[in-house]
This record gives C-alpha cells, structure tokens and sequence, in this order.
C-alpha cells in the first residue's frame, strides 16, 4: 500500500440520536460547536421524536449548514446511530447522546491517537458524571473504576463491563462498517457488543487519559429496565456463539447479573421477571462447576421465595467475592 493511501481521513462526523430530547438538545449540539478541532458533518437523527426537539435542529441547521437532520420511525438508539453513519462522508465517527455534554478538546484529542496509527479501530477517554441538573458528582469514571487503560485483552474484556462510553469514543469508519455497526436489537449493551466485536476483528485502541465527556446519568436511561434484561439475554446468546472457549470468563458474571436483577426486584413480575430467569437459566451451565451450584441454589430460591431469596443473596457477601473471582484462561489474546 502506497504511503498516501494508508493515511487515514481524519475529518469527523459528529452523528447524534434524537429522541423526544429537546430538553438537552440545544446545549449537547453548543458543546460540538464548542470544539477546537471542529466536525465536518453534524448529522442528528430524529428517532420518531414527538417532542419539538427536530425543530431546535431545523433552527439552528439555519445557523451552521454543517448540520443535517434526518427523520426515521422510533427504533432505538442503536438503529439511530447507525442510520447517522451510514449517511456520514467522514473517515471518523464521532457519536453523542442527546443529553451528554464534549469537553471543548473532545475530538481534538481523540484525533490525536490516528495521527500516529493510521490502523487505528478507535480511541476513547475518560470521563465526568454529571446528574440531571449538569453538576458532576463523580469525576474520571475510569480511573476510578481502575479501567483507564487501552483495551488489548478480550480475556479481560469479556469478563466486566467494558465502560467505554460511546460519547467518549472516536471510531474509524472503516473499522465500524466492518464489523456492521451497531447491533439494532440491542437497547443496552449494544457499546459492549460493538467494541467486543471490534477488539475481536483486530481492531486496536487508544485511550487518552482525560475526562473529555460529561455524561448525564438520570432516571430515564435504559439501565434496569425489561429492554436491558432482553439485550442482556441477547448479548450473552451472541458471546455463546461467538466465543464457546472463553465462556469460564463470562459465564458467571451474566448468571449473576440476570439473578442480581431478581435481587434489586424481588416484586417484578411479567416478561422481566421470565427474561431475567431464562438468563439465569442459560448461563448457568457455562459457570465452572463448584460455583454453578452455589448459583442454582440461589436461583431456586428467588425464583420460590423472592423476597427471602434476595435477602440471603444480599447477606452473602463473602459468598459474592469468590463467586465473582475470575478463572484462569490460558491463551489470553484477541
């Protein structure tokens, strides 16, 4: 490959999903106008919205020609998100939810690592927690959490959650179409999804260590409810399939994720309550021995006795942490 060729296009498409967001759609859009390296494109995409939030765009699209305001029907973020890119020109991706906020320096320094790897799948930081009034409550997410780092080891990946943000991520066009984006049945854990699949595909990382996001945390996100059971369900289904040779790393966490939701919700009932045990139920045959019986016998009493199923399981604590111990893989690697 000649030199020319391998450089990558560094201009970037900031691609926003919007629904029923007009509340914070003006101050998210003021934070990409904000920004030192400025994005070509803008694209926002009206997920179905019935609020006024696409006439807050149309508005300011009078102001910047850069942006472009696409309408669809309702289909979640992760279709939103890839509507956005499949209409972006741009060699970088540059995604944002309607209610988070960029560091001026946001896409300024996420550039900085394609500059030097051309190859690079993407890059991404850390960031500020902000609660729904705008004040921050928790600073550099990551580097509290002890995942300010590079993500090389898929071993590592696969058994938490990743925590990369996709506000805080920079991500080569190239490497998303390869992998065919965002998985749209996915409402919930659809970051984990696309960035296992990355790693997994050969792509490389780059973490630049600064809070360069501010994200809202608020009551409205999809955390807890039946939507994030249902894509919990389908994310382990697909790391099943994928990755049949690494489930001792993941097999617990999810078994303990899908009964940890009966725990926090001993009342719920209906499709939750089904999706949350048939998790359960999946996973545990992939958890190692000596601790699938420990975790069956927990299920059969949430699933009997919810109430003092939950309590038992909270009180466990010393129980918990050797469950949660990871099991030694051999062959670490992508």
């Amino acid at each position: 490959m000649e030199p020319e060729q391998a450089m990558q296009d560094l201009s970037v498409a900031a691609i926003i999903p919007l629904y029923n967001g007009a509340r914070w759609i003006d101050s998210c859009l003021d934070s990409v106008f904000a920004q030192t390296y400025p994005a070509s494109e803008i694209i926002v995409v009206d997920d179905g919205s019935t609020d006024d939030g696409a006439q807050v765009v149309e508005a300011l699209a009078h102001r910047d020609n850069r942006i472009s305001l696409l309408r669809k029907a309702n289909a979640g973020q992760s279709s939103a998100r890839n509507t956005g890119a499949k209409a972006a020109r741009s060699g970088l991706l540059a995604f944002l939810d309607q209610d988070d906020l960029w560091h001026p320096r946001h896409l300024e320094e996420l550039i900085g690592p394609f500059r030097s790897n051309p190859t690079l799948g993407w890059s991404f930081s850390d960031a500020d927690a902000m609660d729904e009034s705008g004040t921050v409550f928790q600073k550099q997410l990551l580097h509290v959490r002890s995942l300010d780092r590079d993500r090389s080891s898929l071993v590592e990946c696969l058994s938490r959650d990743m925590c990369i943000l996709p506000s805080a991520t920079l991500i080569s066009r190239d490497a998303f179409d390869a992998v065919n984006g965002f998985d749209e049945r996915l409402i919930g854990y659809e970051d984990d999804d696309l960035f296992i699949r990355l790693l997994a595909a050969g792509y490389s990382n780059a973490f630049v260590d600064v809070p360069l996001l501010r994200w809202r945390f608020h009551g409205r996100r999809t955390s807890h409810t039946t939507q994030m059971v249902a894509s919990r369900l389908i994310f382990l289904q697909k790391l099943l399939a994928d990755h049949p040779d690494l489930t001792p790393v993941y097999g617990t966490r999810f078994a303990m994720g899908f009964l940890a939701e009966l725990v926090r919700n001993p009342d719920i009932g209906g499709e939750r309550r089904v999706t949350a045990i048939a998790g359960a139920e999946l996973a545990l045959p992939h958890v190692p021995a000596a601790k699938r019986a420990v975790l069956r016998a927990a299920l059969c009493g949430l699933r009997v006795f919810p109430t003092f199923g939950a309590t038992f399981f909270r009180l466990a604590k010393p129980l918990r942490r050797v469950l949660q111990k990871p099991e030694p893989i051999l062959g670490d690697g992508p």
